[in-house]
Formats: C-alpha cells, sequence, structure tokens
C-alpha cells in the first residue's frame, strides 16, 4: 500500500496498523465494503458507513459458487 495517512477520524478509534489502514483505503477510495474481522474495526467501518464482510463470509460466498469443497 501507499503511504497515505488515514483520517483523524479513522486514527481516533485507535485500532491496530493492518485494520487502520484497511479502513482508510476504503474510505479514501470511496470502496462500498472491506473484508476485516476484528470487532472493534467492524463497528469503525460501520461508523465509517462500510459493509463489512469477514473471512468466514468470504469462505461461505466461495462454497455456494462451487469454488471450493
Amino acid at each position: 500500500m501507499d503511504d497515505e495517512v488515514p483520517p483523524a477520524n479513522i486514527l481516533s478509534w485507535d485500532l491496530g496498523a493492518g485494520e487502520t489502514q484497511v479502513i482508510s483505503h476504503a474510505v479514501v477510495r470511496s470502496a462500498d465494503r472491506v473484508v476485516i474481522d476484528d470487532l472493534e474495526a467492524k463497528r469503525c467501518a460501520k461508523a465509517m458507513g462500510l459493509t463489512i464482510i469477514g473471512t468466514l463470509g468470504i469462505v461461505g460466498r466461495a462454497k455456494r459458487a462451487g469454488l471450493m469443497d
């Protein structure tokens, strides 16, 4: 990822570096969803207007799509 500085409203959540970067990247680039599992990061993402999908959600969709057993 590039060296963008996360917005203050995301930094104020005091999340881990990875979660902060994922949410910041999504907000700055007007993404509509993020893949994130951390509970506090999910709360932050929702507060930023993002849709959240977790790792299990990705696995479930892949299974339903026949991409895995």
